[in-house]
Order: C-alpha cells, then structure tokens, then sequence
C-alpha cells in the first residue's frame, strides 16, 4: 500500500474512533469495552466518560469493602434473611433512584466478606445522605446482597452523585 493511501486509511480509523469515543461519552451507559453505567435519579442522568469511570470504580471499591454477603453470611446473620428478602430488597432498590453498573466480562472482586464473581452492581441512591442499600448479580444471575460496607465511601459515592446530578438541573 503505497504512503497516501495510509495516510488516509490513518486518517479515517483515527476519525471513527473519535467519533465513538465522543458518542460514547454522551451516553449514560456506556464507559468503553470494561463496563456500561446508568444513573437513574429520578430520570436517567446523562454522564461524561470521567463521570462514568470514577463512579465504576467508587462502585467497585464499595463492593470491596463488604464485610457480609448473602451468598456467604457469617455465622448466626442473615439465616433468617432469605431468597425472597434479599431479591424484594433489590426490586425495591431499583425500582428507585439508583447507579448500576453493568460489566462487560465476569469480574472477581475481593471483599472483605471473600472473593465474589460479579456481573453488576447495583447502588440505592433513596437517601440524600447516603448510598444504600448495594447489592451484586453474579456470573450466574443471583442477587447478593451485601452488609456491613464502608460508611465513608457511601457518603462520599452520595455527595460525588449529588454534585453530578445537581449540574444537570
């Protein structure tokens, strides 16, 4: 292939890239080939492509901070929880303001509570203080949910939603 005809094969794969990349950055779901990202507070919140990897990641580092799951609860805890509570407890979660986080491959995540496989994560946004409740669909479609996770990181994953969606309005 002679010089120009690169140049401009060059040319045109640099032009389609940046064209994905700036759609891909105005749309609330999506952060590239790792995972897609949707914020629904109310209405379903358009993010940047920075908005959307800070949050996966926050998302990430709250799961990692999980002390409990309902897959694998410690001893005397969660027995009387159930199937059937920890699934209604995430259609209430979701039926509201919430973030989900939806990866692309099956990831490992090592909490504090042990490794867990997950698909998605899914983040209550209800209170104006705190985000809560989180839970986890693994690799096989369960709902996990989750206890015992950082404080400081819900606050902080609250105040980071707050300040995106407030510019917004």
């Amino acid at each position: 292939m002679n010089p120009l005809k690169l140049m401009i094969c060059a040319g045109f794969l640099v032009t389609a890239a940046t064209i994905a990349a700036q759609s891909e950055t105005k749309s609330p779901a999506t952060n590239g080939a790792s995972c897609s990202v949707k914020l629904h507070y109310g209405k379903d919140v358009s993010l940047t492509l920075e908005a959307i990897q800070s949050l996966s990641s926050n998302a990430v580092q709250l799961v990692e901070s999980s002390n409990f799951n309902s897959v694998s609860p410690p001893a005397n805890s969660w027995q009387d929880y159930g199937v059937t509570k920890t699934q209604n407890a995430y259609r209430q979660t979701i039926s509201g303001r919430h973030l989900l986080v939806s990866f692309r491959e099956t990831r490992t995540i090592k909490t504090v509570g042990g490794a867990l496989k997950v698909k998605e994560i899914v983040i209550g946004l209800s209170r104006d203080d705190f985000a809560s409740p989180l839970h986890t669909i693994d690799d096989e479609g369960r709902i996990i949910g989750h206890g015992k996770y950082s404080g400081p990181l819900c606050v902080q994953f609250m105040g980071q939603v707050k300040k995106l969606t407030d510019s917004q309005d």
